[in-house]
């Protein structure tokens, strides 16, 4: 059993014109797409702006409801279901989307936006929603600092070769002048290993 598979997935959205404001065309966003994602495997879809890899998406996790084709989730067909019926299922997908700010609602905190999907899904209680939010806002400041650590020991390493660099260049110094900067390199060399 996939864990996903999608066949001959459609969304077209209609093109009104005229007086009467009847349909004159559509737009197909998405037009046939048909796949298949088992455990264990990953999907990236990838595209020109506006070809439809959102639509899909949304389609896919019944954002939208498709005009065509068929949705299996574990192979639950959720292609018709209402979202009274979906929602006990949302625990097991989401979109990720591709703008991560599209996911923000700059009127909520961070606390209410981790909280949200599980209030929602009716996981634990208040205390242990508000836990789990902290342990999760802690792992990223964690994660955030690695990565500005990381970043401040790259800056300094160039430092550090640019300096290297002078030093090489500067073999005509006196030297009172090559001391200073032999001593600026050993301050910046000082400097990373306190990262």
């Amino acid at each position: 059993m996939s864990l996903l598979e999608v066949n001959d997935l459609r969304m077209h959205f209609p093109i009104h014109g005229g007086v009467t404001a009847r349909v004159i065309g559509a737009v197909k966003a998405v037009d046939g797409v048909s796949l298949k994602i088992n455990r264990g495997e990953t999907l990236g879809i990838v595209g020109e702006s506006g070809c439809g890899k959102s639509t899909l998406g949304k389609a896919i996790v019944r954002l939208t409801t498709p005009n065509a084709g068929s949705i299996r989730i574990n192979g639950v067909d959720i292609t018709r279901m209402s979202q009274r019926e979906l929602r006990p299922l949302r625990k097991q997908f989401q979109m990720m989307f591709q703008d991560p700010a599209e996911s923000l609602n700059p009127r909520m905190s961070v606390g209410e936006i981790i909280t949200e999907p599980m209030l929602i899904q009716k996981i634990g209680s208040p205390a242990a929603r508000r836990e789990r939010a902290i342990e999760l806002v802690g792992e990223l400041c964690r994660q955030l600092d690695g990565a500005l650590k990381q970043l401040r020991t790259e800056r300094a390493q160039s430092l550090v070769a640019e300096l290297q660099q002078q030093v090489n260049l500067a073999s005509e110094m006196n030297a009172e002048q090559t001391a200073q900067l032999s001593s600026l390199e050993k301050e910046v060399g000082s400097d990373l290993g306190e990262l």
